[in-house]
């Protein structure tokens, strides 16, 4: 706690304005962290011949995912399963953010999980997902799988979709940043990346709606997604307001239709009427 602590106030002191590099001094991130940052990288193809251990020992690839006859998004995390100071929180943060989507995972969309570390085995893959899909309320197992890879795949896997990592020695760990990535499954690439260690249902729910093209949810939720915009600075969706407006507009449209509709209705019963 106390190391987490000590990093926190080493971050902001790194991210205050008008500190040169010499005043920052030993403040500044070692070179290592900086290199284990998340990029973001939507729009860049997946790799489908990257090879993978499920947690039943089966050997698959990533794009047996991604076959074209399965359009559901898929929801792909990266860590180590051994790490519980940031890669279960993020974990735990995915779960609570799709409880409050009216989806289920395994029907409208899937999770997939990958280690990082090669040293771990299909066996802790599978103790983690039973944990995580009873946390999540699905007995589906496909809809959650756990994999785990040799060094050389995991490194493949993390340069396509922006995940950089670095492992340190000393400390017997992994230094990487927080977040999840949304691929498309049509298209198989990388549609979004959502950074952080939490996760709200509405930005689950668009970047699910946009790795779909559109076909995703109800016709409300297709509707609303126009009139949200994804800000590549703030790592945000936020109102779209070209979207706010064309929908105000196909709204007023459809009300002065129902309104003349009605009103030439009344005044045909009222010539009726008349003869």
């Amino acid at each position: 706690m106390r190391a987490l602590v000590t990093l926190g106030f080493v971050i902001m002191a790194v991210a205050e304005p008008g500190f040169s590099d010499e005043q920052l001094g030993s403040l500044q991130l070692p070179k290592e962290l900086k290199a284990a940052e998340i990029e973001d990288k939507a729009g860049a193809e997946i790799p489908l011949d990257i090879a993978m251990t499920d947690q039943d020992g089966r050997q698959v690839t990533l794009g047996h995912y991604l076959n074209a006859g399965d359009d559901r998004p898929i929801i792909l995390t990266l860590g180590y399963y051994g790490c519980e100071m940031l890669c279960s929180p993020v974990l735990k943060a995915l779960v609570e953010g799709l409880k409050g989507l009216n989806f289920t995972a395994g029907k409208e969309f899937r999770i997939l999980s990958a280690s990082i570390d090669e040293r771990e085995k299909p066996e802790l893959a599978k103790k983690k997902q039973a944990d995580y899909l009873l946390s999540l309320g699905v007995g589906d197992s496909s809809a959650w799988i756990f994999h785990v890879m040799s060094k050389e795949e995991a490194r493949r896997l993390g340069d396509a979709v922006g995940f950089n990592y670095v492992y340190d020695q000393r400390s017997d760990q992994f230094a990487h940043g927080a977040g999840i990535f949304v691929i498309s499954p049509t298209k198989r690439i990388l549609s979004r990346t959502l950074f952080g260690i939490s996760f709200k249902p509405q930005d689950l729910k668009l970047a699910l709606g946009e790795a779909a093209d559109g076909n995703f949810g109800s016709f409300v939720d297709r509707v609303l997604l126009s009139c949200f915009h994804y800000d590549p600075d703030s790592h945000r969706y936020g109102i779209y307001v070209m979207g706010v407006m064309r929908l105000g507009g196909i709204l007023t449209m459809l009300i002065l239709g129902a309104v003349l509709v009605m009103y030439f209705r009344s005044e045909r019963k009222s010539a009726k009427s008349v003869v």
